[in-house]
């Protein structure tokens, strides 16, 4: 039982790979490819093969088709031996993808080499008719801030509590204190910060017994309860009037004091710092990073990442750009293959639950660039120099959780769906009386 356990953590239950296999196949690669100035060499780590029998191909990364064959030499745990490539001319800014395959006819690995960094998406935080003009800042008699370019085009609301929200107006002339212009699609942003803070013992949703009665433990996207701000935010007006400095200050219950930074720009883009003081019960955490409230409509997620290794397949959560992933998600769960159940058509980056498919809501880490978008094009998105990690997921709020609920939905349910509602391992879902759903975007600034 114990090798088919590790399996099923590289394959689910439908013999589908999961993202865990990309890892380890670059990990425990018989052949690994290097780059050496304008050539390749080769490090052979067969026990018995020699390099001779490994077939080579490579291709060009334009879309040319220009491809051809390679072959090298070398016994069974050498390295630097030569890896030529026939008829491969090296071409300025077009990258090469390098093919190995065992000569048993299975692939051992692919690579990319020269091919140009991830391509940052068109559109960033707060996309439309964005003034880079200077910010005016209105405070209300109970303490609310109104903060906007002078142009009018951009608008952020942070409550006396300090809740944060934004909004695109749709003329440019419009008051600071005129919403008549905001419509639904409009709005991008209707909460938070709020703070995650996740114990790396938490696993999340687990399965306790083999029997149908399941018990799960909690999903990882509750964050601290209980926040109360020191006071309504404070802001001052620097680099001629251009940009606005707002302290917001608070606790989580007994949990946490947070001190939250903002620096809103005329550009349309907000620096964000916090300093974290924890009062909590000792842990070790996963994750650590702030969490915002996005309307459901703002849901298609697009990304630019730097990735671990030098090519990612197409179908991998962890690909280094991702663009229009949407959650597409089921409000029932499918049963982790059941008795007799057939093998769903979808990959398993497209699997879903209530929060999203494991492609949307999966951490993207070390993201350059990670954007919510609207069908109108209006976006929230965050820049890094590949040093934080990005996550979302579909919410659904109320006011009190009652009892955790397991759901399963049919195979009928199933074909009512144009995507495939399943779950190879089956989570925790919790009913609420009366609920709206938003979604929710996570700022990761640590991750182990």
């Amino acid at each position: 039982m114990f090798p088919s356990l590790l399996w099923l953590r590289l394959l689910c239950c439908a013999m589908q790979a999961k993202p865990e296999t990309w890892a380890v196949q670059n990990i425990y690669a018989t052949v690994v490819v290097h780059g050496q100035g304008t050539g390749f060499v080769v490090d052979n780590r067969h026990d018995i093969t020699d390099l001779s029998n490994v077939s080579f191909t490579w291709a060009l990364l334009d879309g040319s088709g220009v491809r051809g064959s390679g072959s090298a030499s070398g016994g069974p745990h050498t390295t630097g031996n030569t890896l030529a490539l026939h008829g491969y001319t090296p071409v300025d800014g077009v990258g090469v993808e390098i093919n190995a395959t065992s000569p048993r006819g299975y692939v051992i690995n692919i690579w990319h080499f020269g091919e140009s960094k991830p391509t940052a998406p068109t559109a960033m935080l707060l996309k439309g008719k964005v003034s880079t003009d200077t910010i005016h800042v209105t405070k209300a008699p109970d303490g609310s801030l109104t903060i906007v370019p002078t142009g009018g085009a951009a608008q952020w609301r942070m409550s006396a509590d300090g809740e944060l929200s934004a909004t695109i107006l749709e003329a440019a002339a419009v008051n600071a204190d005129d919403f008549s212009a905001k419509s639904a699609d409009n709005v991008l942003m209707q909460g938070g910060p709020a703070l995650l803070a996740v114990d790396i013992t938490n696993s999340g949703p687990q399965q306790l017994s083999e029997t149908n009665d399941r018990n799960y433990g909690p999903p990882l996207t509750d964050t601290l309860p209980g926040w109360s701000s020191a006071g309504p935010a404070s802001y001052t007006l620097v680099d001629a009037d251009t940009a606005a400095l707002v302290n917001v200050s608070g606790t989580y219950s007994d949990t946490a004091t947070v001190h939250f930074l903002y620096r809103f720009n005329g550009t349309g883009t907000i620096d964000l710092t916090y300093t974290l003081t924890w009062h909590g019960p000792k842990m070790s955490p996963r994750q650590i990073g702030v969490v915002f409230d996005l309307p459901s409509t703002v849901s298609k997620l697009s990304w630019a990442r730097k990735g671990q290794w030098s090519y990612y397949p197409q179908n991998m959560i962890g690909r280094p750009v991702g663009t229009d992933v949407e959650p597409r998600t089921c409000t029932s769960l499918f049963d982790a293959c059941p008795h007799g159940a057939a093998v769903p058509a979808n990959e398993w980056k497209d699997d879903t639950n209530t929060l999203g498919t494991n492609d949307f809501r999966s951490t993207k880490a070390n993201f350059t660039h990670y954007m919510l978008c609207n069908n109108a094009d209006m976006c929230v998105g965050m820049t890094s120099a590949a040093e934080h990690h990005g996550r979302s997921w579909m919410h659904v709020c109320s006011l009190a959780k009652q009892a955790t609920t397991v759901a399963y939905c049919s195979t009928a349910a199933i074909a009512q769906h144009d995507y495939r509602c399943w779950m190879r391992t089956v989570c925790a879902v919790y009913g609420y009386p009366q609920t709206t759903r938003h979604h929710r975007l996570l700022y990761i600034a640590w991750m182990s």
